[in-house]
């Protein structure tokens, strides 16, 4: 029921972090990488996009140009698709202001945020990691639900662990939920396991490439 509801609603209970969350098992709290910094990583409908804060900036553009991949005309259409608008002065809460213009007046340039958020609806409750209950904030749950209704299955409490391949095409999944072990097969399959999810199940799935995974440089 509390997956069913995170399709419906924009915003989790206590309850629903605990289960929904990353977190570790003890003290449950969300994980931190090895440097410190805490992961806000969710298992849901939705993904981290529902808590994360709304900021959304181009990543890795100059990265990619240079191994000859151009990717800005992707950028563009995302931007315009969300839609992104810089954060205006009603959603900016006083400490952002405060540190924005202790910067200017030390000479220093600061630019405003970049956020995928109704700034008509925002309240600047400060929730953002809870998820939006005033469904002011921008997530995938926006293209799962359009999904559903175009008629496509969710399948919950399953965990995929590599791609089928079969002399250089992928074909399905395999993988495990609560019962058995599945396998999905496609004639397309699409992997979007973010950041930390994807490099995983490409290793497990003996990927051709052995910099899966690493770090870039």
């Amino acid at each position: 029921m509390k997956r069913i509801r995170s399709l419906i609603g924009n915003y989790l209970s206590n309850r629903d972090i605990l289960s929904f969350y990353d977190c570790n098992k003890y003290t449950r709290t969300p994980k931190k990488s090895k440097e410190g910094v805490i992961i806000y990583r969710t298992f849901m409908g939705g993904g981290s996009t529902v808590v994360a804060t709304g900021n959304i900036v181009r990543c890795y553009e100059k990265e990619f140009k240079e191994m000859g991949i151009d990717l800005s005309q992707e950028f563009k259409e995302a931007e315009n698709e969300i839609p992104i608008r810089l954060s205006t002065k009603e959603i900016q809460a006083s400490g952002s202001r405060a540190i924005y213009e202790a910067a200017l007046s030390l000479g220093y340039q600061m630019e405003t945020m970049p956020k995928a958020i109704d700034q008509q609806k925002c309240i600047k409750c400060g929730l953002c990691i809870n998820g939006c209950k005033q469904g002011a904030k921008w997530t995938a749950k926006n293209y799962l639900n359009q999904a559903v209704k175009q008629g496509a299955v969710v399948r919950y409490d399953s965990r995929v662990e590599e791609v089928l391949i079969d002399q250089g095409q992928a074909y399905g999944v395999r993988g495990v939920n609560a019962e058995d072990e599945f396998e999905y097969e496609a004639d397309k399959v699409i992997l979007a396991a973010g950041g930390l999810g994807t490099p995983v199940i490409l290793q497990n799935s003996k990927i051709n490439n052995t910099d899966v995974g690493k770090k870039a440089g």
